[in-house]
């Protein structure tokens, strides 16, 4: 996440991972919190974490949401999301 902009850390920022299982009509939600990140490269955030699919049926959201009163553009790069345990490469 880009943070580079004017209290781009401090606009309440939330990356969330919901699931929803329709059959039970219910939703299992995971967040994480880009201000709490332990790795910072000039004005970038690595923002990491781990979450479980518990049906692979069921729908499956990225959800972002911030500050109300936020007025920046979000900037998000090189979004990867893998299975627990497999390496990824890149040159």
């Amino acid at each position: 996440m880009f943070n580079g902009l004017s209290d781009a850390l401090n606009m309440w920022f939330r990356f969330i991972v919901e699931e929803y299982d329709e059959q039970a009509d219910t939703w299992k939600s995971t967040t994480w919190f880009p201000e709490h990140s332990e790795v910072i490269n000039g004005d970038w955030s690595l923002v990491e974490g781990v979450f479980e699919v518990s049906n692979p049926k069921n729908r499956i959201y990225i959800v972002t949401i911030g500050k109300k009163e936020a007025k920046e553009p979000l900037f998000i790069d090189d979004l990867l999301i893998r299975e627990n345990g497999t390496d990824v490469y890149s040159r």
